[in-house]
């Protein structure tokens, strides 16, 4: 039990006391007087006293009135100071639960002087520090330090500690020396008049959060070189009808020579850029995802070195559990050269197609007349047969004599 509790007990047996003592001086006057006849000799005394004050029975009354008085403060004074009590002992109780709690916790908890010497260590640091109480007890709290703590650090842990608080990450030495990272909070701990009594610092080892981290990071700069490496642009936009977007991957800038940020700051940034020729019709198309839940479409949009580029949009929308959308996900693919190859092939297959029915007309039947050899043609007109073979090919002709035509129109010509 602590010095306040023994003072208030003290406070408390204080009344019974007092009325122990009368009780006792009376019993000790009463069986006196009985000994040694004193009856006698006050009833005297009382008589002179009556003829010289006041009546017997009001000094009487008054003595009653006085000791019950007494009885009634005694009393009273006993129920404050017996509130009192149990106020303490619910304070001692609170203590009690919060020094267990304190020597319980997970956490790493310390308390030092204001000259930063320990007084108090839970088992939680004793375990993860490797230490023994008696081993830290009186000793600096920089003993916890380790080497590689950058010194402006340090140097500031104690000053800031003292103005009120601290806050903040850094590596710590276990007994066996051994580094690892904590998460530290340190207070200034004031007394009931407000002055500083003493710091106390909670610690929390971090390994295994760094480490998660670590490989999350290490995730993300994969998973960023994927990206980066890919012939597409990832992108995320809000499920409303502007489709905002909030997200877009940084190979954007490699393919359209525009930010990411240029296309999160602008709700129109994407649709202002779009070729004229497409607007209607893509944004048409993209309204039919929040029914549809996919949209593919092709278009030509506007870059940064001022050509148009063909572009495939894969969209996809997201929904939540009661099927509100919830957002949209999708990938930006540049075709244009696939678009490019893709008209020449139509080219090249209308040519082919154009030739190949020219090709059909000379291989048909072909009306020729039996005298001059002259051939019909689909209107009715007669054409010598070069003509009508160059107008349906792409055959051409050259003009000469054969053997025979020779001796016939030349015949002199012929035998030479």
């Amino acid at each position: 039990m602590n010095k306040n509790s023994k003072e208030i007990q003290k406070k408390l047996l204080t009344p019974y006391k007092d009325l122990i003592l009368i009780s006792v001086v009376a019993v000790v006057l009463f069986i006196a007087g009985s000994i040694f006849n004193f009856a006698d000799s006050i009833a005297h005394l009382v008589v002179r006293i009556h003829d010289l004050f006041y009546p017997f029975d009001e000094i009487l009354t008054v003595s009653i009135f006085l000791v019950f008085a007494f009885i009634l403060f005694s009393l009273r004074r006993w129920k404050e100071l017996r509130d009192e009590l149990v106020k303490s002992k619910s304070k001692e109780a609170e203590i009690r639960l919060l020094a267990q709690t304190v020597v319980s916790v997970k956490d790493c908890i310390s308390i030092t002087d204001l000259n930063d010497n320990i007084i108090f260590v839970n088992d939680s640091l004793l375990k993860t520090y490797g230490y023994t109480e008696d081993e830290l007890l009186g000793k600096k709290a920089s003993i916890f330090h380790s080497r590689d703590i950058p010194p402006d650090i340090e140097r500031q842990i104690l000053p800031s500690t003292l103005a009120g608080e601290w806050h903040g990450e850094l590596i710590n030495r276990r007994k066996d020396g051994s580094n690892f990272p904590i998460e530290l909070w340190t207070s200034l701990v004031k007394g009931e008049d407000g002055e500083p009594v003493g710091m106390v610092g909670v610690a929390r080892d971090i390994t295994k959060r760094k480490h998660a981290e670590e490989v999350l990071h290490r995730k993300e700069e994969h998973q960023s070189l994927v990206l980066q490496s890919l012939p597409m642009v990832f992108y995320m936009a809000q499920a409303t009808a502007e489709m905002t977007t909030t997200w877009i991957s940084e190979q954007v800038e490699n393919i359209t020579g525009f930010t990411p940020k240029q296309f999160t700051e602008s709700s129109t940034f994407w649709q202002n850029r779009l070729h004229p020729d497409d607007l209607e019709r893509v944004l048409r198309e993209h309204d039919t995802v929040f029914k549809n839940n996919y949209v593919h479409t092709q278009y030509r949009w506007h870059c940064a070195n001022g050509l148009y580029r063909w572009f495939s949009d894969h969209m996809v929308l997201t929904r939540e559990n009661g099927g509100k959308p919830k957002e949209i996900v999708g990938i930006w693919r540049d075709i244009t050269e696939r678009k490019r190859l893709e008209f020449e092939k139509e080219k090249l297959i209308s040519e082919l197609k154009e030739a190949i029915a020219n090709i059909k007309t000379l291989s048909g039947f072909i009306p020729i007349c039996a005298s001059c050899k002259k051939i019909r043609d689909d209107r009715g007109y007669w054409n010598q047969v070069e003509e009508y073979v160059m107008k349906h090919s792409d055959a051409r002709f050259s003009h000469g004599f054969c053997p025979e035509c020779t001796e016939k129109y030349f015949p002199g010509i012929s035998k030479e």
